[in-house]
C-alpha cells in the first residue's frame, strides 16, 4: 500500500476534520530539529530513526494545519508537547509512523495505534484479553482469531492513548472491556475502573481498518 493510500485510509477513520502524515520508520525523508535531537541523543540507531519518523511526519501533518515549523518536544510523561491550538497522536508499528493531527476546537482528544496485520501471540492472550473477550473469540472462526486478539489490543492502546493526555491515568489492558462490530467496523471500550474523569461503565467508541499490511484503529473525545 502506498504512502498515500495509507493515509487517506487513517484519515477515514475520523469523523473530525484531521491531517494525516506517514513515514517510513528506517528511512524518514527528513531529520530532527537540533532540540530535539538532545531528546534521544542516547537512544538506540532504531529508536532515533522511529523519533525522526514521528517527528517528521508530524511536522508535515501540523504544516498543512497552518502551523509553522518547531521543535515538538516530549513532556515528563514523553508525550509530544503540540503547538497551542493542536491536538494529535503518533503510532508506529509495521515499518512506519503515522501521525494524526486536528485543531482543538475539533475535538479534546484523538489517538491512533497502527500494527502489522498479524495474529497476536498466543500466550499473550491471558496478558491482553479479559475472560468474556476469550469467551468471544472462541466463537469466531479458528483462523481468525489470531488477527482478532491482535484487533483488541490494538483498540486498547487507541484508547489509553486518547484518554491519558486527559487524565493522566495509568492501567492495564484488564481496565477495558473491547466489544467488536465486525460489520460496521468500530468497537466499543468500556471502562471497568475509574481513570480520571471515566467512570467505571462509561464507554468509547473507536473505528477500525485492516489492509494487507496493517491494522489501524482510532479513538477521539469530543467536547
Amino acid at each position: 500500500m502506498s504512502i498515500v493510500s495509507l493515509d487517506r485510509q487513517i484519515s477515514g477513520l475520523f469523523d473530525i476534520p484531521v491531517s494525516v502524515a506517514t513515514q517510513s520508520t528506517t528511512a524518514p525523508s527528513g531529520e530532527l530539529l537540533a532540540q530535539e535531537q538532545a531528546a534521544v541523543a542516547r537512544a538506540l540507531p532504531v529508536r532515533q530513526l522511529e523519533y525522526t519518523a514521528g517527528r517528521v511526519a508530524a511536522r508535515s501533518a501540523l504544516g498543512e494545519l497552518g502551523f509553522a515549523p518547531s521543535p515538538l518536544l516530549p513532556d515528563l510523561d514523553r508525550l509530544p508537547i503540540w503547538p497551542n491550538g493542536a491536538i494529535g497522536s503518533l503510532s508506529h508499528g509495521g515499518g512506519v509512523c503515522a501521525a494524526v493531527v486536528a485543531r482543538t476546537e475539533a475535538a479534546r482528544a484523538l489517538a491512533i495505534d497502527i500494527e502489522e496485520n498479524a495474529d497476536l501471540a498466543r500466550d499473550l492472550w491471558p496478558e491482553v484479553l479479559i475472560p468474556s473477550e476469550i469467551d468471544w473469540l472462541s466463537v469466531q472462526p479458528a483462523k481468525s482469531r489470531g488477527k482478532l486478539a491482535r484487533l483488541i489490543f490494538s483498540a486498547k492502546e487507541s484508547v489509553y492513548k486518547c484518554q491519558f493526555p486527559l487524565t493522566r491515568a495509568t492501567f492495564g489492558f484488564d481496565a477495558l472491556q473491547i466489544d467488536i462490530d465486525q460489520r460496521a467496523a468500530t468497537f466499543d471500550a468500556t471502562f471497568l475502573t475509574r481513570a480520571g474523569q471515566f467512570d467505571v461503565g462509561d464507554c468509547l467508541t473507536g473505528l477500525f481498518c485492516q489492509t494487507d499490511d496493517y491494522l489501524i484503529t482510532t479513538a477521539t473525545l469530543a467536547h
